[in-house]
């Protein structure tokens, strides 16, 4: 938190304006992580409005969908909100799609949300999206698994094992071992069943 506040200041102080949503945006995504989850919507509203006022309008929508999905999730907000037109930027419209799939998914936990799930998955992994790939299948499982479908829990935990293990493999061997142990990471091996290594 401290090197965003840091940011946050160095921006006002360089008057470098153009960064200031990039700043914002991180803010905002901080607080989700530590599930701040009212924050991070007053985050992500100033985040669309200084897009808005420069005119950025593929930042506007993503910012516009972070800041519905925490609004859902803070019980401020309807999943409506999130709807943006996107049409050409592929990984931004399956990142909101993702964003607003959630927020359904937080308020009514249906067919209809683990479909846009599911679909949101196979668009992230025919895009290479590895990550998103990875969140849309995590969040259809804990679908799943409240519908109390314990095959499709399975199968959509085991696409997000895949996924996770995909990123893994991609990092230096060395620092594979603090990726797992990251508490995302360790509490999807833990829900998939895989046994923590020992050291």
């Amino acid at each position: 938190r401290a090197a965003l506040d840091e940011a946050d200041r160095l921006v006002d102080d360089l008057g470098v304006e153009e960064q200031r949503h990039e700043v914002q945006l991180r803010k905002g995504r901080w607080l989700v992580a530590i599930g701040e989850w009212a924050k991070a919507a007053e985050a992500f509203t100033e985040t669309e409005q200084t897009t808005s006022s420069a005119g950025l309008v593929a930042a506007t929508a993503l910012a516009r969908a972070h800041r519905c999905r925490a609004e859902v999730r803070a019980r401020r907000g309807r999943p409506e909100s999130c709807d943006t037109d996107l049409a050409g930027n592929r990984s931004l419209e399956a990142l909101v799609k993702f964003l607003k799939a959630d927020a359904e998914a937080e308020l009514e936990l249906a067919a209809e949300t683990a479909g846009s799930l599911d679909e949101v998955a196979d668009h992230a992994a025919h895009l290479g999206e590895i990550a998103l790939e990875r969140a849309a299948a995590e969040r259809l499982a804990d679908v799943h698994r409240a519908l109390d479908d314990r095959r499709r829990e399975r199968v959509a935990l085991a696409r997000a094992l895949r996924a996770m293990r995909s990123l893994e493999r991609k990092l230096p061997t060395e620092l594979r071992p603090t990726f797992l142990a990251h508490p995302r990471n360790a509490a999807l091996l833990e829900v998939a069943g895989v046994p923590a290594k020992k050291t």
